[in-house]
């Protein structure tokens, strides 16, 4: 059955790497037999998986998935597999600086009535969750917890800023980098543009603040003051304080 190929794209900077693996095509990335580091999902009407791939000391994710489908959000709706909705946003990150995983090759090709797709990024081996962080496993100092909330709150002022709301902002979706505080976005699917409703964007605050239920008072205001640019609280953010507590309270007595 003849393979019609509707979308490709390999990084620039992994091209050779790519062709002296032998990894340019998309049977290749394929064929590649490794048992998978989560559990899969079938549902959409198809199945996913994601493998955990190792050459030449360098690690990344795989993801491939059939008939796993979704709709792009256009003036025309089409159906589009799940992981070109993930790779758009990647893409739409990166253009505007907002740190995030890297891809290095991603295709989508339909066979038939089946609709395969591929999606390979670095493995951020140097980075660990937020959620990681803050279950204590290493112990921080005061600079570096200090650090970490102001870097948080850095990273999600400037997404914000440049229109795009994450709608699922866990600490398990920001990874982060203990040797300089470098933030990476993970998990990019339900991210939205927002350049005017700023509740939307507070629900992002407040779910990760509501989700980082281990860091201290002290740790969340840092952060939202670096998130507001500011040094001190004012009233402005005393009142963007007060309707996310009010958001955090409803949803405590809804679960």
């Amino acid at each position: 059955m003849v393979a019609e190929l509707k979308q490709v794209f390999s990084a620039v900077r992994w091209e050779d790497w790519l062709n002296a693996h032998k990894l340019v095509s998309f049977d290749a990335w394929w064929a590649l037999q490794l048992g998978s580091v989560e559990e899969g999902n079938f549902d959409r009407g198809g199945w996913s998986s994601v493998i955990r791939f190792e050459r030449d000391n360098r690690f990344f994710y795989v993801k491939r998935q059939s008939n796993r489908m979704t709709y792009r959000l256009t003036s025309f709706p089409i159906r589009v597999p799940t992981f070109k909705i993930e790779f758009n946003q990647i893409q739409r990150y990166q253009r505007h600086q907002i740190p995030t995983l890297e891809v290095v090759y991603f295709a989508w090709r339909k066979v038939g009535e089946e609709h395969q797709a591929i999606l390979v990024t670095e493995a951020l081996e140097d980075y660990r969750s937020l959620e990681f962080w803050l279950q204590g496993r290493e112990t921080l100092s005061f600079y570096q917890r200090q650090s970490i909330c102001q870097a948080v709150g850095h990273a999600v002022g400037k997404m914000h800023a440049a229109g795009i709301v994450h709608y699922n902002l866990y600490p398990k979706h920001i990874f982060m980098r203990l040797a300089d505080f470098h933030i990476r976005f993970i998990d990019l699917e339900t991210s939205r543009s927002n350049f005017g409703l700023r509740r939307k964007k507070l629900r992002d605050v407040e779910t990760l603040g509501r989700r980082t239920y281990r860091a201290s008072k002290s740790d969340k205001f840092r952060a939202f003051l670096a998130y507001q640019g500011k040094r001190k609280i004012d009233s402005g953010i005393r009142k963007d304080i007060d309707l996310m507590q009010q958001r955090s309270t409803r949803k405590l007595t809804q679960a």
